[in-house]
């Protein structure tokens, strides 16, 4: 997937579902992850060509990154 910033200032959380480690570029440097909590409306990101199949469970959120934080470590799931 070419590098490009999502529509509405979303972020998301992305959450693996295979046993292999996916890797997302944010400003074209490389994330290996099992979650992740990413700016994606505003930072450019995009994936790499990779030999490893990937599946990944997405939410979109349309809220400000700090908002979705504070809400996430309210409740202790950020670390």
């Amino acid at each position: 997937m070419p590098h490009h910033v999502d529509e509405d200032n979303m972020v998301s959380i992305n959450i693996n579902l295979f046993d292999t480690i996916p890797i997302i570029h944010i400003d074209h440097e490389p994330y290996p992850y099992e979650c992740a909590f990413i700016d994606v409306g505003h930072k450019m990101h995009g994936v790499e060509k990779d030999t490893n199949a990937r599946l990944i469970l997405k939410f979109c959120l349309r809220h400000s990154w700090q908002e979705v934080y504070d809400r996430l470590d309210k409740f202790g799931l950020i670390k």
